[in-house]
């Protein structure tokens, strides 16, 4: 890839995947590697300059809120990291750092399970939530934000020829107001669907049923869960998964040739413009003022060079 096209690429194998994140960051910037590097070959004291040398918010796991927070306990780097005990980074700060802290000490314990990585798949369920570009207090502006997610969840469900079985949904005002406010529910269809207006119209329903008009919502998402393979889901009578063939496949078939956003239901309101055409161009969309460009994905946002 690098002599072909001209990108870098890093090929590292560790003990646990988050000793290969770290390696793969050290031989990136590393030209002697070559760009390869195997955790277990390296020198213990290499292994240790690499982890001391890598600031704890580079580390795998460890968002931007949880660095202060580690920061402040003198946990500055991957290799301090590793040194706290597992049993009281659980108590402090759940479950998912003290797998972090295990990695570390080369414990395999994050797995892709959920993922397949190959086949692009999800097992168990699949999201769609965004932040608001303002917060929402009408429930018609609530209700469009959420069909417009439900529908993107379900265009990733079609993708992969599945199912969905339970329909959730949730609701959250600002975590720095006092009246914080966290509110959602489940639906579920008749029967196992991969229809956008099935899926669509009980994630409405369901956000109208359990978020109240008047507060402050400033996020929204849309889960599918209890999946099923729609190629090996097994019908009764003949019966199949619930699904407006005429609608929903010219839905399809337009978002597959033209993109997202270009045709949809409910109250999505009109797709964006300019860089948000892939977008609602409702009010509510997530602010974008710096999204860097796509130069991979979007012609008219390669870079272009002039000669003089």
């Amino acid at each position: 890839m690098l002599r072909g096209v001209g990108v870098p690429v890093t090929v590292t194998c560790a003990p646990t995947r988050t000793l290969a994140k770290i390696l793969s960051h050290w031989a990136k910037h590393t030209p002697a590697t070559g760009g390869v590097a195997v955790w277990d070959g390296l020198p213990a004291g290499l292994t240790e300059e690499i982890m001391a040398a890598t600031p704890v918010g580079e580390v795998w796991g460890v968002g931007r809120l949880l660095e202060p927070k580690l920061m402040g306990l003198n946990a500055t780097t991957a290799l301090r990291l590793r040194g706290m005990d597992p049993a009281f980074v659980r108590r402090r700060f759940g479950l998912n750092l003290m797998r972090t802290v295990l990695e570390l000490q080369g414990t395999p314990c994050i797995s892709l399970d959920g993922f397949d990585a190959i086949k692009g798949r999800r097992e168990h369920q699949i999201m769609c939530s965004r932040m608001f570009g303002h917060s929402i207090t009408k429930m018609e502006e609530l209700a469009g934000a959420v069909s417009v997610y439900a529908q993107q969840a379900t265009a990733r469900l079609l993708r992969q020829h599945g199912l969905t079985r339970l329909i959730g949904v949730w609701c959250a005002t600002s975590p720095f107001r006092d009246d914080y406010r966290i509110a959602g529910g489940y639906g579920r269809p008749l029967d196992p669907t991969d229809d956008p207006i099935t899926v669509s119209r009980i994630a409405v329903d369901v956000a109208r049923a359990h978020a109240r008009p008047g507060y402050r919502w400033v996020r929204a998402g849309v889960m599918l869960s209890d999946l099923a393979d729609r190629d090996h889901f097994d019908t009764l009578d003949g019966l199949g998964p619930v699904r407006d063939r005429g609608l929903s496949e010219a839905l399809d078939a337009v978002n597959r040739k033209f993109g997202t956003m270009h045709a949809g239901i409910g109250w999505g309101d009109i797709r964006g413009q300019g860089r948000a055409d892939a977008e609602t161009g409702g009010t509510w969309r997530t602010r974008r003022g710096r999204l860097s460009p796509r130069a991979t994905t979007r012609w008219d946002e390669i870079a272009v060079a002039h000669a003089r």
